[in-house]
């Protein structure tokens, strides 16, 4: 496949989709001055569509596929399979891999946390649209993340998110805290 053919696994340009626009600019010079980032959701929908393009198709083509089989010699693909369990995505963007687990294994249930609300409306919006009811999301950020009400959770997946933490400690406090004895965290 061809670099630049979307479905091609070295397809890279959705990056620059993510460039930041004029409407950051001014953030920018108060980042520089202050020395506090951007928010991913400052970065307006540029940023949220192009980390979708940029990372959609490799999580698209490999979670499924090969890496959840992988886990712990395939134990977790089987208690997918299987129904019920419970899992959830840290930081999950515009819901990429959260929905395409959603679909394929219709008997669990996920959750997907981001902070950024054009991302969760985007996860939202493409769930609804593929007629998803197994996958909630939230606008939260993942240190306030909670052990839901249906008990902890089987999966727990931070998929290119936690290198971009402020505060990882506090993001990995709390899936420890949330994430079953017998539970797998996939960290990429």
């Amino acid at each position: 496949m061809l670099a630049n053919d979307e479905d091609s696994l070295s397809y890279a340009a959705g990056a620059f989709h993510a460039l930041p626009r004029e409407a950051t600019v001014d953030g920018l010079v108060e980042a520089f001055h202050t020395g506090i980032g951007l928010t991913y959701e400052m970065q307006g929908s540029a940023a949220c569509h192009g980390t979708e393009r940029m990372l959609g198709t490799a999580t698209r083509r490999l979670l499924i596929p090969e890496v959840i089989p992988m886990l712990r010699q395939g134990a977790v693909m089987e208690l997918l399979e299987q129904g019920g369990a419970l899992v959830a995505d840290i930081g999950c963007g515009a819901g990429v891999a959260l929905n395409a687990m959603a679909v394929q294994y219709p008997g669990c249930t996920f959750h997907g946390y981001d902070p950024n609300s054009i991302a969760i409306a985007r996860a939202k919006e493409v769930a609804a649209d593929t007629g998803l009811k197994n996958v909630e999301y939230f606008v939260e950020y993942g240190e306030n993340v909670s052990t839901p009400a249906e008990g902890k959770y089987d999966l727990i997946s931070t998929l290119d998110v936690i290198h971009d933490l402020p505060r990882p400690d506090l993001v990995i406090a709390a899936i420890h805290e949330m994430l079953s004895p017998d539970g797998t965290w996939l960290v990429k």
